[in-house]
């Protein structure tokens, strides 16, 4: 099993014209595996896992946070 803790943030920044501010922010992120069969594995993540808003570009807000999870079939 694998676990792993995520920090990522930009600073407040201007568009390239230099017209609009896009404010700075920081997203806490958290990922497992869990590797339960020879061939199998688990995944699983939550992006933003505090679920504040923030803007990457300006205009585009995005979700509180966002979970993903699958399935990973790999033979040797």
């Amino acid at each position: 099993s694998t676990f792993s803790l995520s920090y990522f943030g930009k600073s407040a920044r201007y568009s390239s014209g230099g017209l609009n501010r896009t404010a700075g922010f920081a997203r806490l992120d958290l990922s497992a595996r869990f590797h339960f069969h020879r061939d199998w594995t688990f995944n699983a993540r939550i992006e933003n896992l505090l679920g504040r808003d923030y803007q990457e570009i300006r205009g585009y807000r995005t979700q509180g946070f966002s979970g993903y999870a699958g399935f990973e079939f790999r033979t040797l």
